[in-house]
């Protein structure tokens, strides 16, 4: 009996040395992506599940930039590589769908002439979960995955707003009788901002081909009337100790609406449904949209780098985040719109929860390089604005 014991040890020991050696004989494929911090604890879930399976072709390593830190983001740092001809350091990148026009646009301003070789054009047949997909990428399908949907909403706590506003007209004179308690984060430190600021800024431009072609630089010129009308509204934005205060990050809007000094913000749905799973914002907290402009939402895609030497696993990586498996942690740790039919995955309370959003509701606009301006010229005309407040 103690022989046979000791031979099943030495069996396990062994395996346990095999399985190691294959782990280590393995590629390392670097993932990269940025966001806040429930982006980052989703994925570093993803890519555990994903390093754990015995069938994997390569070892993920995940590169997270949080938003609003790092003087860098992902962009600058792959265009950077890619001038460099460096094959080392990216293999995919995880981003909102339509800022990959961000990153050709940056290209060739960089002087890179075929600026759209950043990402190969993918073979399908070699991600079997593809099949199951049923969002489309709002730009170049042939190049990008979709893994979740997103949409920023309007959270606000009903138990001091019985009847929030319903058309943008309405919130600011609701802003106008509750002054101080509607913020939004500055749109260089998070999405949800950057959606708001963008919303504001569009739906005053006198073009309807203003958002689907929000990227187009003559409507730089366009831009003073969304600034105006923030200009406008700073006033009564959420103040502290007799200043106006915009939020940083995401985050930091839901911190104030949790504890009760911001009664209403822009928000990502999925980052409320998290926060009231976990208890971080009270039960009365309720999301929705305006009904004439609802806030931006996105499909968030993963392409394979042209740069990377591991394409073939960067395939095998992929399909797994497509698969049920996969898809039922984004929904679970993030409550993220799943890509796949809900019908593949558990019938949870968090999949019943994401029911609710449906991304053919989704108001998807991508301003390229115009985004930058907007961020610069928010903080130069905005967040530089006196501290009067009402």
């Amino acid at each position: 009996m103690k022989k046979a014991l000791l031979f099943v040890l030495a069996v396990a020991a062994v395996l346990s040395v095999c399985a190691t050696v294959f782990a280590d004989d393995l590629p390392t494929i670097k993932f990269w992506t940025t966001g806040s911090q429930n982006v980052q604890d989703v994925f570093t879930e993803v890519v555990n599940a994903y390093n754990a399976k015995e069938d994997r072709t390569a070892n993920v390593e995940l590169m997270m930039i949080l938003s609003g830190t790092g003087d860098t983001n992902v962009r600058s740092r792959y265009i950077a590589a890619y001038k460099a001809g460096n094959t080392s350091d990216f293999d995919i990148i995880a981003e909102n769908g339509a800022d990959y026009l961000i990153y050709f646009q940056e290209a060739e301003q960089e002087g890179i002439e075929n600026y759209e070789d950043l990402f190969i054009d993918l073979d399908f047949d070699k991600m079997p979960n593809y099949a199951n997909v049923k969002m489309v990428p709002c730009v170049y399908p042939e190049k990008f995955v979709p893994y979740r949907g997103t949409t920023v909403v309007f959270d606000y706590d009903s138990a001091y707003v019985a009847e929030p506003p319903q058309t943008w007209d309405e919130l600011v004179e609701w802003m106008k009788a509750n002054p101080g308690k509607f913020v939004y984060n500055s749109p260089s430190t998070g999405g949800a901002g950057k959606s708001f600021v963008t919303a504001a800024i569009y739906r005053l431009i006198d073009d309807p081909d203003a958002f689907s072609n929000a990227g187009d630089p003559k409507y730089q010129d366009m831009y003073d009337a969304g600034f105006e009308w923030l200009e406008m509204i700073h006033p009564y934005i959420y103040s502290s100790g007799g200043h106006v205060q915009y939020a940083v990050k995401n985050q930091g809007a839901l911190d104030l609406l949790a504890q009760g000094e911001a009664w209403m913000c822009p928000a990502w749905a999925d980052g409320t449904l998290s926060a009231l799973e976990n208890k971080t914002l009270p039960d009365t907290v309720k999301m929705y949209q305006l009904s004439d402009l609802s806030l931006t939402g996105s499909d968030v895609d993963m392409g394979i780098c042209s740069t990377s030497q591991h394409i073939d696993e960067a395939y095998d990586f992929m399909n797994f985040v497509v698969s049920p498996e996969a898809q039922q942690i984004f929904v679970e740790v993030m409550k993220a719109v799943p890509v796949i039919d809900a019908s593949l995955l558990e019938q949870t309370p968090s999949v019943e929860a994401v029911s609710l959003l449906n991304p053919a509701d989704f108001n998807i606009v991508s301003t390229g390089a115009n985004e930058t301006v907007i961020n610069d010229r928010w903080a130069e005309d905005i967040e530089t604005l006196g501290e009067e407040i009402r």
